[in-house]
């Protein structure tokens, strides 16, 4: 189920990130999503979700700024290399929060239970390593 899988996921995601970086990941207990603060974008975080219902496993980073912080992750994400995640990823206001910003990668998650751990975490370091370090 759900949440099963949920309680079975995330640890090895945050195992794997904290071998590779210094995150705070806050896990709540058996949900479909997480997420790590930024430590460089005041209200920033980087959610990761899923949906098995809709098959879908999502990275994004969300900004709660308003306008400002936005033009700031836009100005940033134009010097992303090209082929960075950043680059190709889709970018949405809040619909009940019109402060919030959220620029959005997803994959099916049909990539078996490693697979998806290593595309989580693959992704989070891209986008994490690039806005933050």
């Amino acid at each position: 189920s759900e949440i099963d899988w949920a309680g079975k996921l995330w640890q090895p995601i945050k195992e794997q990130l904290l071998s590779n970086v210094n995150i705070k990941m806050s896990i709540p207990k058996e949900k479909p999503y997480s997420h790590i603060s930024s430590e460089v974008i005041p209200g920033a975080i980087y959610a990761l979700s899923y949906s098995v219902r809709g098959g879908v496993a999502s990275v994004s980073l969300e900004t709660f700024g308003g306008e400002e912080t936005k033009r700031k992750v836009e100005e940033k994400i134009a010097t992303a290399p090209a082929g960075h995640p950043l680059r190709e990823a889709t970018v949405a206001q809040g619909k009940k929060n019109k402060h919030k910003w959220a620029w959005s990668l997803s994959t099916n998650i049909d990539k078996g239970d490693a697979g998806i751990v290593n595309w989580y975490v693959d992704t989070v370091l891209a986008l994490y390593r690039f806005m933050e370090l």
